[in-house]
């Protein structure tokens, strides 16, 4: 038979509420809107699953580049740009 260990206590000293204050301001003013930018990005006027925004900004001519004349520090990203806009063209 194996004892088990005793649970530690959480020590609630200044650097333990200084950790969760931070943690909670963090969770409020940074991930909320981040997550809830994202979901309404996705989510169409009838709440169904859509890719009208995203198809909107990329038709923009801004993201239309040619990979002939992108650079290779910048190639990743244009790739992506580019991926997406043939994919809103063909699907949307």
């Amino acid at each position: 038979m194996s004892a088990k260990a005793p649970r530690k206590k959480i020590r609630w000293d200044l650097w333990m509420i200084v950790t969760v204050g931070v943690s909670i301001f963090y969770m409020l003013f940074l991930l909320y809107p981040l997550i809830s930018m994202l979901s309404k990005s996705v989510i169409g006027e009838d709440g169904g699953f859509t890719w009208q925004y995203f198809a909107k900004v990329f038709q923009k001519k801004y993201y239309q580049i040619s990979h002939d004349t992108v650079s290779v520090t910048h190639r990743g990203q244009s790739s992506l740009q580019t991926a997406v806009y043939k994919y809103m063209n063909v699907n949307g």
